[in-house]
């Protein structure tokens, strides 16, 4: 599976969204943790936007305590 994959794709969604949230974070304060724009996030979040940086995908990982393999390219987790 490569993260151009529909599947993959929506995979990421579900999981970018459910940390942040199991983290009680806002796009706003992911926006000051990651260095990018909240409106950014939400487009790789909704996966409009589907190639994000390596480096903004491990900042991403590391906001959400994370890491950039569990995030953009391994199977579902379960958030407890």
């Amino acid at each position: 599976m490569t993260y151009t994959d529909g599947k993959c794709i929506l995979i990421v969604m579900i999981k970018m969204k459910q940390l942040r949230k199991a983290r009680g974070m806002s796009l706003k304060a992911m926006e000051l943790a990651v260095g990018v724009t909240e409106g950014y996030l939400s487009l790789v979040e909704r996966g409009v936007k589907r190639n994000p940086s390596r480096e903004v995908m491990e900042k991403i990982a590391s906001a959400l305590n994370s890491t950039v393999y569990e995030i953009f390219f391994a199977e579902p987790i379960k958030i407890a």
